[in-house]
């Protein structure tokens, strides 16, 4: 299983390679044999559209989990400022220098974000936007008083109605234990940023705003799953001690790779399995193989 994942992670990466230099070279009109097309066809399977983003304060979110290559990152404006924005991705130094030049720094027209090397429990990687706002009207309040709590559970989300910088009047709140049409009635500065408003009014209580929004989104290629060949093990039947592996396909994990792959995957694996067990003859002959097979491919 381990060669298997290595296999395939291999001939992943390899597309983006073979893409760019497929990219520089003349392309041809052909409906079935140009290598861009071919290539784009392989990767398709992966590509990701529109995912949410998990926005977690007002200006920290985190990317989906299976993200391997980010593409655009994006958000739907609001009545201030309409429109869907590219959020641009900037180093940390080139955020210090936007900060330090006036005509050239991040605004609500041109937000940027700054990927952190810091991972929440489920894999995804934090990300903060630029820029924030301070004023009470437009932040996103970690903590508010909600009229209808009716249990001691401390987290709500509020719906799309809003995005990245604003929570809105008239938007809907859900939660544990907070009635249906539970909405968004003023916003206000100092601890408590929000108030809600519901029929049903109960004691008011403060509860922390896990915030999920569908106004922050990206596009990205996600990794392949892992393959698996699935097993359970048995007694072994000639009475001999120890067990034996037997093929259990509930559990089984096929390759996500095209199709045309397949040829592919038994040469590379082949080679992990000689360098694993020290086979010299078992590793050249799946190098041979490959790159006979490289030769007329681009012949």
């Amino acid at each position: 299983n381990l060669f298997a994942n290595q296999a395939q992670m291999d001939i992943f990466e390899q597309y983006f390679y073979d893409l760019n230099q497929a990219e520089r070279a003349l392309s041809n009109n052909s409906q079935y044999n140009d290598p861009v097309k071919i290539l784009l066809e392989k990767i398709q399977p992966f590509e990701k559209r529109h995912e949410s983003i998990k926005v977690t304060s007002q200006y920290n979110s985190y990317l989906p989990a299976d993200v391997y290559r980010l593409g655009e990152v994006f958000w739907y404006g609001s009545t201030a400022f309409p429109g869907t924005k590219i959020i641009e991705e900037v180093t940390e130094k080139e955020l210090i220098d936007l900060g330090v030049t006036p005509l050239a720094t991040y605004n609500q027209t041109r937000p940027v974000f700054v990927r952190r090397n810091d991972f929440d429990a489920d894999n995804r990687q934090l990300i903060t936007i630029y820029p924030n706002s301070d004023s009470p009207a437009e932040q996103v309040a970690l903590y508010f008083t909600q009229n209808g709590d009716t249990d001691s559970d401390t987290s709500a989300a509020v719906d799309s109605g809003g995005n990245f910088e604003w929570i809105e009047e008239g938007q809907t709140v859900t939660g544990s234990g907070i009635p249906d049409n539970t909405t968004v009635v003023s916003v206000t500065s100092g601890a408590n940023g929000l108030i809600l408003s519901n029929a049903a009014t109960a004691t008011a209580s403060d509860v922390t705003l896990t915030f999920h929004s569908d106004d922050i989104k990206c596009n990205y290629i996600r990794k392949p799953v892992d393959p698996a060949w699935g097993y359970s093990e048995v007694a072994a039947s000639d009475g001999q001690s120890g067990s034996t592996a037997l093929y259990d396909s509930s559990t089984t994990v096929d390759f996500e790779l095209h199709a045309s792959e397949e040829n592919e995957l038994v040469l590379q694996i082949l080679k992990l399995a000689g360098v694993n067990i020290q086979d010299q003859a078992l590793y050249q002959y799946g190098t041979q193989e490959q790159q006979q097979k490289d030769q007329l491919q681009k012949a």
